[in-house]
């Protein structure tokens, strides 16, 4: 019974500092504070939540993309999830880093401009 129970929190231990040492070095790249979240709308160099803001109407102001010039759109990366299950996935962004959420419990943070 000790033999079952150590090969079971070593490996609860090892994913428990893993997971403490991804949260320490995202959390170096910027805290999402509760007034970002309320001012989502106005600020055009991140994507905070899955609709984009509380409104949840998925709108953005940035006029970049248009009718005129949307047809010469072509994609900048891509990136695997790495599995054949569902990939449906909403990404949000913050100072840069893109956030995206696949099956089984995994996160992906990537460069958003090269997807590294």
């Amino acid at each position: 019974m000790v033999n079952y129970a150590m090969k079971v929190i070593k490996p609860t231990i090892c994913g428990l500092l893993v997971a403490l040492v991804v949260i320490f070095k995202v959390s170096a790249q910027g805290v999402v504070t509760n007034e970002m979240l309320l001012t989502a709308q106005e600020d055009p160099n991140n994507w905070l939540m899955a609709t984009g803001n509380y409104t949840s109407n998925r709108y953005s102001k940035l006029g970049q993309i248009n009718t005129n010039n949307v047809r010469k759109l072509v994609p900048k990366f891509i990136f695997s999830l790495g599995t054949l299950d569902a990939q449906n996935t909403t990404p949000v962004i913050n100072n840069g880093i893109m956030y995206v959420t696949a099956s089984h419990g995994k996160v992906y943070a990537l460069n958003a401009e090269n997807g590294q």
